[in-house]
C-alpha cells in the first residue's frame, strides 16, 4: 500500500492512477482539497482509499500509515501558495521530517520526494540532469522549498560518522 501525501493535487491524482495501473493499492491523503476524477472512481474503497491527513501533525500521518499497513510513501504535499516565507519554510521542513520519520517508523521500502523544474532556475544549460550542480540562490519560494527538500531527503537516510 502506497500513501501519497498531497494526493488530491493534480500530480497526486495522476500518480495514484499510475500506481494503480502498476498493481499497487493506494491511499491518497487530503487536507484542503476534496475531489476525485472519474478515472479513479472505479477503484474507490477497493484499491484506492482517501484519508484526511495533516502532514504538519506527525500522529495524523502515522495513524493513516498504520491503519493501512503502508509500505511506501510519496510526499507531494506542499505549502499553500503566497504564504509568508517563514511559514512556507516551516511547513516544508516540518512536513518533510514527519514523512521521513513516518517512513522510518513504519519501515517502508521507499520514500519518494517530489522535486520541481524550479530547482534549475538560473542554470544556463540546454539540457538539465539530476547530477548538475545547482545554484544556491532561489528566486521563487517553491525553488527554495524543493532545494531544502532534496538536501534533507538526501541527507536523512545517512548515518552519522
Amino acid at each position: 500500500m502506497i500513501m501519497i501525501t498531497g494526493g488530491m493535487g493534480f500530480i497526486g491524482l495522476h500518480a495514484a492512477r499510475a500506481l494503480l495501473d502498476l498493481g499497487e493499492d493506494v491511499i491518497i491523503t487530503r487536507y484542503r482539497d476534496d475531489r476525485l476524477p472519474s478515472f479513479l472512481v472505479p477503484y474507490l474503497n477497493k484499491r484506492l482509499f482517501i484519508e484526511t491527513v495533516d502532514v504538519l501533525q506527525a500522529e495524523s500521518l502515522l495513524g493513516a500509515g498504520k491503519k493501512h499497513a503502508v509500505t511506501g510513501l510519496m510526499h507531494l504535499a506542499s505549502p499553500r501558495m503566497n504564504v509568508p516565507p517563514a511559514e512556507g519554510t516551516q511547513q516544508t521542513v516540518q512536513s518533510l521530517l514527519h514523512v521521513l520519520e513516518c517512513g522510518s517508523r513504519l519501515e517502508v521500502r521507499r520514500v519518494v520526494l517530489a522535486s520541481s523544474i524550479a530547482v534549475y532556475a538560473g542554470v544556463e544549460m540546454p539540457l538539465w540532469r539530476e547530477d548538475d550542480t545547482l545554484p544556491v540562490q532561489a528566486p521563487y519560494p517553491m525553488t527554495a522549498y524543493k532545494k531544502v527538500t532534496e538536501t534533507i531527503g538526501d541527507f536523512y537516510p545517512g548515518k552519522p560518522d
